[in-house]
């Protein structure tokens, strides 16, 4: 494999871990909103998913504005492609 393959093979995988980390996200935070809508507190989606009332309450609001942040607000920071 030269350099240059290796390069643009860095790039793909990165770029596909980033979409899975985007639609990860997106996931939980349309499965979170569901589950509230449904009559759970933000307490049991917490103790459900794994994750922290504070986290789950973010999620929550992300899905009110309609938009999910990315980089370091959701955990997904980009690795740089070298």
């Amino acid at each position: 494999m030269t350099s240059s393959d290796a390069g643009e093979s860095r790039r793909i995988l990165t770029e596909a871990i980033q979409d899975l980390q985007r639609r990860r996200h997106d996931a939980r935070r349309v499965l979170i909103a569901l589950g509230r809508a449904e009559g759970q507190t933000i307490a049991e989606l917490a103790e459900a998913w794994g994750i922290s009332r504070q986290l789950v309450s973010r999620f929550l609001a992300e899905d009110a504005q309609g938009a999910a942040p990315t980089g370091a607000e959701t955990g997904t920071e980009s690795v740089p492609a070298t």
